[in-house]
């Protein structure tokens, strides 16, 4: 799949441009094959990135306990390459939240709190809206000082609290060059309350801000 072209690399490369252009936009890849999911993603995060765009990259792991795995990866190893003055300020009046689904950067700026707890039955309500608008605002400062590119793999995965993020970020209403990728095997072929619960919530095939991708 790498060097593909075709329609769905056509339909990611216009969502890449108008993401650079500041319209924040984000991609589904659903199809069976989850290689075939990966690589279509990987060819466009080496496009993006011979650009000199930013590239985040997590995952869902099926068995993996607590929240948020795939978004704890991509800024975790982002976070990495980062000076602890830089985080400071990208995370300046977020610290604490950020900290609690990142223990290792809260240690690195000087911020302990508890972990973020495994969600529990409720609504979208009970939710840790405070967490999702700390992840949206570092990933405005991420996409302020490079263009950058999101991909997000197996969501049929996961949490339900992953899922509500994902949400908050698509209905996020800034200018901001940020496109995410999220890729998903079909309802029909994946099953279970994390498969669902993303169907439900992303089950809106004319959304403005949204743009589903059915692969081979």
């Amino acid at each position: 799949y790498l060097g593909r072209s075709g329609p769905d690399l056509t339909m990611l490369l216009g969502a890449w441009q108008a993401a650079r252009e500041g319209n924040p936009r984000m991609v589904v890849l659903r199809g069976e094959c989850g290689n075939a999911r990966t690589s279509v993603a990987a060819d466009l995060a080496l496009r993006v990135h011979a650009e000199g765009a930013s590239v985040l990259y997590g995952r869902w792991d099926a068995g993996v306990d607590g929240p948020c795995q795939a978004i704890r990866e991509a800024l975790g190893v982002y976070a990495d390459g980062c000076s602890v003055q830089m985080l400071r300020s990208d995370l300046e009046g977020r610290a604490g939240e950020i900290g609690r689904l990142l223990p290792d950067v809260g240690t690195r700026i000087g911020t302990r709190l508890p972990p973020v707890p495994a969600p529990a039955p409720g609504t979208l309500e009970d939710e840790p809206v405070r967490l999702f608008e700390a992840v949206e605002a570092w990933l405005r400062a991420i996409a302020r000082r490079r263009p950058t590119l999101l991909v997000l793999d197996d969501a049929h995965r996961a949490d339900r609290t992953s899922v509500h993020l994902l949400d908050h970020l698509r209905h996020a209403r800034v200018v901001l060059p940020l496109l995410t990728v999220v890729t998903v095997s079909p309802p029909d072929h994946e099953s279970g309350e994390a498969a669902e619960a993303f169907a439900t919530v992303f089950d809106e095939p004319d959304a403005a801000d949204l743009d589903t991708i059915d692969l081979p």
